[in-house]
């Protein structure tokens, strides 16, 4: 209501009324709805950018030491004592290029003359109490420390007081990068090219994977040791580490489809021979159709699920800091029965990026490749010799 001046004019006071504020928040809302996507798409921009300079730091700490050591680093799987060829085992072939990562007091602060778990040997499953770093380790302080450069920051991760039931009271640091060790043991090839019967024999990835114990299943299969020149398949198209997704939280068996194919890891049954690809033909007529992806089981293990990328120290198969390219980007997990003790883990490429994950070839270049890359393609990649 209006009152009157000295002038006899009417002065209204000014404001919102009711439908207008609901109009100005509506707006308002509008705009946020819209700019809140780019600002995230932005920050995983940045993210997934950090994430490939994170792994070409990676690359060239292993271009470094293949330089100064005249091979790529080894990827020890068995808890192995010195004198075996990797020295003492189970440790990741992380620990070897940090000298050539600027983490040289972190390698200078481990005990290579102790195995990087609680015992010298034993079994290699996923309830093997030997296989974990407890407190009272030598090598605790270091298995607990967090190295930024192989970490994706668009990974997440968390300790849960679970995981040291699993993994040993040292609450061992995750890590968000494995290299590439090629197809499991006695894998024929792909299909209509490739390996002949009885299959592949020896490891063809590119990261060598050496127990160095010969009672293990599988240690013939092992390579010690893989230099460039080896990489006949060439090095710009052979897969050399790769991004793997870090299980941020504890199987929950009640309600296992709640959990990604990507932190999943299904039974893909015992050492016996398989198709790495679908159909290939054995004889005129007869194709088979008990291949890797086929056989592995689509239901999670709450005995291995947990385990993926929790320690980056470890050589053990089972906290898969090796992939095999076997399932597409993004796909199951699938592990060996009987493979455990020599590095047969068919854990896949994985990460937070939407629709695929970066890769480092083994020339240092990055590539992020897409989750429906063609199946012989992405097999082929993740062989170095095959001519394939």
């Amino acid at each position: 209501m209006g009152v009157r001046n000295g002038g006899g004019q009417g002065v209204g006071h000014g404001g919102f009324t009711l439908v207008e504020l609901l109009v100005v928040i509506a707006i308002i809302g509008t705009v946020v709805g819209l700019l809140l996507p780019a600002v995230q798409s932005a920050r995983e921009a940045a993210r997934r950018t950090q994430c490939v300079n994170h792994m070409r730091q990676i690359g060239l700490a292993i271009a470094n030491h293949h330089d100064a050591r005249s091979r790529l680093p080894v990827h020890s799987t068995g808890a192995v004592t010195v004198g075996g060829r990797c020295g003492p085992g189970l440790t990741s072939f992380l620990v070897g290029i940090l000298p050539y990562a600027e983490e040289v007091s972190l390698a200078q602060s481990i005990d290579m003359s102790v195995g990087m778990a609680d015992a010298p040997a034993g079994d290699y499953g996923p309830g093997a109490a030997g296989m974990r770093i407890s407190a009272s380790h030598r090598n605790a302080k270091a298995a607990a420390t967090v190295v930024p450069t192989f970490l994706c920051p668009s990974d997440t991760w968390s300790w849960q007081p679970g995981h040291e039931a699993l993994l040993g009271s040292a609450r061992s640091a995750p890590g968000s990068y494995a290299g590439n060790v090629g197809w499991p043991m006695a894998t024929h090839g792909i299909p209509g090219r490739g390996v002949p019967a009885p299959g592949l024999s020896r490891a063809n990835g590119a990261i060598p994977l050496d127990t160095g114990d010969k009672s293990v299943p599988g240690a013939a299969w092992q390579v010690n040791r893989i230099r460039l020149k080896d990489f006949t398949d060439g090095t710009s198209r052979t897969a050399l580490v790769e991004e793997r997704r870090i299980t941020s939280l504890l199987f929950d068996a009640s309600a296992p489809d709640t959990v990604p194919p990507a932190l999943s890891s299904g039974c893909g049954g015992g050492l016996s021979r398989r198709w790495l690809g679908p159909g290939g033909a054995i004889a005129p007529g007869i194709t088979t159709v008990s291949n890797w992806q086929n056989y592995t089981e689509k239901t999670p293990d709450p005995n291995y699920s947990p385990l993926l990328g929790r320690s980056w120290i470890s050589g053990w198969s089972l906290v898969a800091n090796t992939v095999m390219h076997v399932f597409p980007p993004n796909g199951w997990n699938g592990h060996v029965y009987g493979g455990e003790g020599s590095g047969i883990y068919m854990a896949t490429a994985s990460s937070r990026h939407p629709g695929g994950v970066n890769i480092c070839f083994a020339d240092g270049h990055i590539e992020f490749v897409e989750d429906g890359i063609d199946p012989i393609a992405w097999w082929a990649m993740g062989s170095r010799d095959g001519a394939d």
